[in-house]
């Protein structure tokens, strides 16, 4: 077990830095309060979630106070049974007990003259409140053991991720010892509620493993960062800072990209972008990725089959008519569904047979070419090696094929590989929500590009009648 009460240490390691990072409203509002609590002795109450730094409001409270010289003692009460608490918190005499072979000093004598910092305060039992409320109200202890008095002269700091009131209301935590410690309180909001801290927490951590390791870490780039903001940090500072430690480990270009993040928080940022899709979109992908089955797309959306006819029924969808099945080499007589008419182009656009494959090779954002090749994996042979792609091809080949409206299989092979790859990146596409956001602006180019097709289509024609 841990040692559930440390000092605080003189000298500072630069990733944790003693330093409140952020410029958002709520925080300029907590540290100009820190300042004016620090001046004074009243014990303070910190809440907030997990991650959000109430240790570092602690040791900000001290080093701003007069005790600033004096000790700074943080206890973990979760982390001591109640067998330990008298031992671990007063100390006890040589021979209190079997095994004490010497004087040794609790928590709160070795923080008398400084802080003692009590984290986790909610998770206490009954008689380790019960100590706890008469060591504060008398400001003195009782070695185990010993006989004597031992007056402190202490501030306490406690933190807690809980509900103390709604504690106090069911019977579950002492009202005398909350109102007791709760003289001055700081909330610190959760960093899904205050993103603009967002980036100079990253330049922050940043700068310190750039000084730790001798690296020269730009940052993230920009459609990186964008998904950052995206996501909702149930892990608070705390998360972001063991993601950036987590990312120094194997990056080795100055800009963090996708293929840098870790595989389980890439997993994370893939489930916010599914679920930042609406619900009709998020219907419609299911049923095109399953070739509009409804026993399997109720499936990959957890629904029961009634609720999936009741949301066709209200978002005004049907199968398309022109949505037939299709037969590939790859799958040797399994199924292989077209695409809904809904994502087509329109018959009147579709392309000429004598036009060139390569009109729909777009200038599509690098960033967004970055995304895919990050949410994309790269498909395993037989072998379990992976498959060199080329992902602009495939890309092409799939665009091509939503354009003309063609069957997959008709998709011409000497230009965009085989038409079970494509099919293969197309269902990846909708299973990782990427599909929507490239198609939206695959179509928006497309109409930018309209009539540079029209000139090519009358050059074209001019020459061949000539």
């Amino acid at each position: 077990m841990e040692n559930p009460a440390r000092p605080h240490a003189n000298t500072c390691d630069r990733f944790t830095t003693q330093a409140m990072v952020g410029e958002s409203p709520p925080m300029q509002a907590i540290q100009a309060y820190i300042r004016k609590v620090a001046l004074t002795d009243s014990h303070v109450l910190i809440t907030g979630e997990t991650g959000t730094g109430k240790e570092l409001v602690a040791e900000q409270i001290h080093q701003h106070s007069p005790r600033a010289r004096q000790p700074f003692i943080c206890l973990n009460c979760a982390a001591i049974p109640d067998s330990l608490f008298e031992s671990e918190l007063f100390g006890y005499e040589r021979g209190a007990f079997t095994g004490a072979s010497a004087l040794t000093r609790g928590a709160f004598e070795r923080a008398d003259g400084g802080t003692l910092f009590l984290d986790e305060i909610g998770d206490m039992s009954p008689f380790a409140q019960a100590k706890i409320l008469r060591t504060v109200e008398d400001k003195a202890i009782y070695r185990l053991g010993g006989q004597r008095r031992i007056p402190l002269n202490i501030r306490v700091i406690a933190a807690t991720n809980q509900d103390l009131e709604r504690l106090v209301t069911a019977g579950q935590f002492r009202p005398d010892l909350y109102f007791r410690l709760h003289v001055a309180s700081i909330h610190l909001p959760p960093l899904r509620d205050r993103k603009s801290d967002l980036w100079p927490l990253c330049q922050h951590y940043i700068r310190a493993l750039n000084w730790r390791w001798e690296r020269e870490v730009e940052g993230f780039t920009p459609d990186v960062f964008e998904a950052l903001l995206r996501y909702e940090w149930p892990g608070n500072v705390r998360e972001l800072k063991n993601l950036i430690e987590a990312i120094f480990i194997t990056v080795v270009s100055r800009t963090i990209g996708f293929t840098d993040l870790p595989e389980a928080f890439g997993r994370r940022l893939r489930d916010v972008e599914k679920r930042s899709l609406t619900e009709r979109d998020r219907l419609l992908a299911a049923l095109v990725s399953t070739q509009w089955n409804k026993s399997q797309a109720a499936q990959q959306l957890r629904w029961s089959r009634m609720t999936l006819y009741r949301k066709l029924q209200h978002y005004h969808l049907t199968v398309p008519r022109e949505h037939q099945v299709q037969r590939s080499s790859y799958n040797q007589g399994q199924d292989s569904g077209d695409v809904p008419s809904s994502v087509r182009m329109p018959r009147g656009r579709a392309m000429r047979a004598d036009e060139p494959t390569n009109l729909l090779a777009w200038e599509l954002p690098e960033a967004l070419w970055q995304r895919m090749a990050a949410l994309i994996p790269a498909r395993k042979s037989p072998i379990g090696h992976p498959q060199t792609v080329d992902l602009r091809r495939v890309t092409e080949g799939i665009l091509y094929v939503l354009r003309t409206g063609i069957p997959w299989h008709a998709c011409p092979r000497e230009h965009f590989g085989p038409s079970s790859t494509l099919y293969y990146y197309f269902t990846r596409w909708l299973n990782t929500g990427v599909w929507e956001q490239l198609w939206a602006e695959a179509l928006t180019i497309a109409d930018d590009l309209q009539g540079r097709e029209w000139t090519w289509r009358r050059r074209h024609r001019s020459n061949h009648m000539n």
